[in-house]
């Protein structure tokens, strides 16, 4: 049961579901062509969602300090004024609580505008979520294209211009049916509960979709700061135990320059105590990877901006650029011929109940009305093969692919 709206916002929303609650609340916002963002967090049964009822999107530099409430979306590339997408919690609904809750600060027509077209959505049964048919984007990246990549890049890092370089792939691939978004959103969510589930509509964006498995830093209602190093991947069996998962060197090493550039950050910023936990492998999905998580007390440390810092430091990470950053960037800009746009961008909650939750965008699709764009990456070193890293990409496509084709 879901509890009625207070003050302003009287709606008689007490006999729908969470899921018919999240559905008319999304697809007003589509219906206005407003932002609207909807996750699960890992190993959580809470649904919750928000929806910026602004004309148009905000542009922040984030500051997990000062910052209103809201859902942070930034695109690979922002490193020129770090400014990131920002959903603001104008309407904040919780499955947990079962309570929609608004901020004080909309404007009024704004919200009469959406309380009507939610209105009309609950006086509609069943009606279908409306959804424009955006053409994907023509320019695509051939299979034998990335081969040649990770070859060049094999070859850059032997001559030693760089260390690691995350080169990533993309295919667009085609739905039987139109695409219904959130129909997908709980079928990812009911199917890897340990993953970061997500649903964002951003006008100028579009809908993305995705199952990440790599927290990019985290500070809770402790003051808490977590951080975690994954890299690595294979296949996951039913038949294969966790302890007895065995890694190359190569894997080991892509997952160590991860860890130590985590490390390296801890003392760009002068921070010497910290907890550290791994390499361990851990299950995302159908994939197995290695990770090692890092947790520091900003009240201990005396550290409050830590989590802001950190955000600016880390992304992009070693995990979706490479070592050192610069140049491995550069490479990719030069090499790759495709805009990732989100895709290995960072998203989440920002000071939603007092706590901060921000993911890498990995294992995501870009969602048209009858097709999806799917986006993978691989961590090249000196001793990648380019097939074998093609078929890494393969299989992390699937994620989400599985689910739409």
């Amino acid at each position: 049961m879901i509890s009625e709206v207070s003050g302003s916002f009287n709606l008689n929303i007490a006999q729908l579901s969470f899921k018919e609650v999240t559905e008319v609340l999304f697809s007003s916002s589509l219906d206005l062509n407003k932002a609207v963002a909807i996750w699960r967090s890992p190993e959580s049964s809470c649904f919750q969602l928000v929806a910026d009822l602004s004309s148009g999107i905000s542009r922040v530099k984030v500051d997990l300090e000062k910052s209103a409430p809201g859902f942070v979306v930034s695109p690979f590339i922002n490193m020129e004024n770090r400014e990131s997408l920002f959903i603001n919690s104008h309407i904040l609904y919780s499955s947990e609580s079962h309570a929609l809750s608004y901020a004080e600060n909309i404007p009024d027509q704004e919200k009469q505008d959406f309380l009507h077209k939610v209105r009309q959505r609950m006086n509609k049964d069943k009606q279908a979520i409306h959804f424009k048919p955006e053409e994907p984007p023509v320019s695509k990246t051939s299979e034998n294209n990335f081969n040649a990549i990770v070859e060049k890049a094999v070859g850059k890092i032997r001559e030693g211009k760089f260390k690691k370089v995350v080169l990533a792939r993309k295919k667009e691939i085609s739905s039987r049916a139109p695409i219904n978004p959130l129909d997908l959103f709980f079928r990812l969510a009911e199917n890897y509960n340990n993953a970061f589930i997500s649903l964002i509509s951003i006008p100028g964006s579009g809908v993305w979709v995705g199952a990440s498995p790599e927290l990019l830093l985290s500070v809770d209602k402790k003051k808490i700061f977590r951080t975690s190093s994954l890299a690595g991947t294979q296949m996951y069996t039913n038949d294969l135990k966790l302890s007895d998962c065995v890694w190359t060197q190569k894997e080991i090493e892509e997952q160590a320059l991860v860890s130590r550039y985590i490390i390296n950050c801890f003392k760009a910023i002068r921070l010497r105590e910290y907890e550290d936990e791994g390499p361990r492998t851990v299950r995302a999905g159908n994939l197995l990877h290695l990770r090692t998580d890092f947790l520091a007390d900003m009240t201990k440390l005396g550290f409050p901006q830590l989590g802001t810092q950190m955000l600016d430091l880390l992304h992009p990470t070693s995990a979706v650029c490479g070592m050192p950053k610069e140049e491995a960037m550069k490479f990719i800009l030069e090499e790759e011929k495709f805009d990732r746009a989100l895709f290995s961008g960072f998203l989440g909650p920002v000071n939603i109940d007092s706590e901060s939750c921000i993911y890498v965008n990995l294992r995501c699709a870009r969602l048209f009305y009858q097709s999806a764009i799917l986006y993978a990456g691989a961590g090249i070193t000196q001793d990648s093969d380019p097939e074998k890293e093609r078929m890494e990409t393969e299989m992390k496509m699937k994620t989400i692919g599985d689910f739409i084709e």
